[in-house]
């Protein structure tokens, strides 16, 4: 049996959730009334944090266990890694990990074509670094 480095598996499922979210938006752009925003911005927040996670693996960092966005760019900030990012907007993201899957969910979540982008950029810089 292989076993693969933790930051390839990481940045594995972290694209899978990416490309989640953006087939679960299609299916509400298309009209599908039994799917709901907030499954798309949760698969986002997860890409997020599982990329970020990938990042930290791959420079032997050790692995914060949280949902926290804005604590994992700012360990990266630690070790230098500095990318222009939305921080502030991927930061926001964090508010899916629990709060909004499992309690009160935001009444209106703006443009969410903007954090598709946004996490797709993310993901693309990720990528990069990992080769």
């Amino acid at each position: 049996m292989r076993f693969e480095k933790q930051f390839v598996v990481l940045f594995k499922k972290a694209k899978a959730d990416c490309e989640t979210a953006k087939i679960i938006f299609a299916e509400i752009e298309k009209g599908n009334a039994k799917l709901e925003i907030w499954i798309v911005f949760f698969h986002l927040q997860q890409s997020v944090e599982k990329a970020l996670k990938a990042l930290l693996a791959y420079h032997k960092v050790h692995i914060l266990k949280t949902h926290d966005i804005g604590s994992l760019l700012m360990k990266l900030e630690e070790i230098g890694v500095n990318a222009v990012f939305d921080k502030e907007s991927l930061s926001f993201l964090s508010y899916f990990a629990v709060e909004g899957r499992y309690g009160a969910v935001l009444d209106k979540v703006e443009n969410p074509e903007r954090f598709l982008f946004l996490v797709e950029n993310l993901l693309n810089f990720i990528e990069k670094e990992l080769k």
